[in-house]
């Protein structure tokens, strides 16, 4: 069995400030507990496999992503490839199949987190699951810069218009970086 871990769930594209605070939550808690940091992220992106019409440019490449949480301190990047049959797996399934073998004791999501079949399973059923499957979850408040909203749509945005500063802002790290 691995290590007792504090488990990051998300695609982090961008790896953008509000990712970095979940992060920067995730080892506070890891160090207090002498466990590791494990995210958990997938390959490719959801969008572009349940609905390929809306999905987005990527910001990184997966291996830049990678990098890049590794140089904010997380231990391990765990690549789950999405497929059609990955996205039809049960909330319960999901936790059974894809979080206990990480040995997840605490697991942290961003305030939107859904999984699962259909994003069936919320914040909530995580909980929920988490009593069964020992562990606790610990759901971000929306990270705001400039009292909006960071995500990785508005990097996105920010870029598409030559916003470089705003990019960066949000980012937090050069955009070339």
């Amino acid at each position: 069995m691995t290590a007792p871990t504090c488990l990051l769930i998300g695609n982090f594209d961008g790896v953008h400030c509000g990712h970095q605070a979940l992060i920067a939550q995730a080892l506070s808690v890891a160090r207090e507990e002498g466990y590791t940091t494990t995210v958990l992220t997938f390959d490719p992106h959801p969008t572009h496999v349940l609905a390929p019409e809306r999905a987005a440019p990527l910001l990184l490449t997966t291996e830049r992503k990678r990098a890049l949480l590794h140089q904010y301190g997380v231990d391990h990047v765990v690549i789950q490839p999405f497929d059609i049959a990955f996205s039809q797996k049960s909330p319960r399934a999901f936790v059974q199949e894809v979080i206990t073998p990480l040995n997840a004791r605490h697991i942290f999501v961003g305030s939107d987190f859904c999984f699962g079949y259909q994003r069936a399973g919320t914040i909530e059923t995580l909980r929920e699951l988490g009593t069964e499957f020992a562990y606790v979850v610990h759901a971000a408040k929306l990270f705001t810069l400039e009292n909006l909203p960071v995500s990785s749509s508005r990097v996105r945005q920010a870029l598409a218009t030559g916003d470089l500063e705003q990019a960066e802002r949000l980012l937090g790290r050069s955009s070339a970086s």
